[in-house]
């Protein structure tokens, strides 16, 4: 599957979730350490907050604002808003 073919990021994580769930889709450091996120865990962390955010009354087309150092969690926010539309 080429570039091209992928709707959105959204989907081109979902195709690696399913073909390749336990590669690293991120790596990040945190106190010393590097530790990563598998493709199945990104996905997984990315529906479990738009759940989350759906159940505490934010809709599709709501504004969401992250106000975040850069790190993986700021990733998860935006895609799971991104997920909710």
């Amino acid at each position: 599957m080429g570039l091209e073919t992928y709707d959105n990021i959204l989907v081109r994580i979902i195709d690696r979730a399913l073909r390749k769930p336990h590669s690293i889709a991120t790596m990040y450091k945190e106190e010393g350490r590097w530790l990563h996120i598998s493709w199945s865990e990104l996905y997984r962390q990315i529906e479990q907050l738009a759940l989350a955010m759906h159940e505490r009354g934010i809709e599709p087309g709501d504004r969401v604002a992250i106000q975040s150092w850069t790190r993986p969690e700021w990733t998860i926010i935006d895609l799971a808003s991104t997920l909710m539309g």
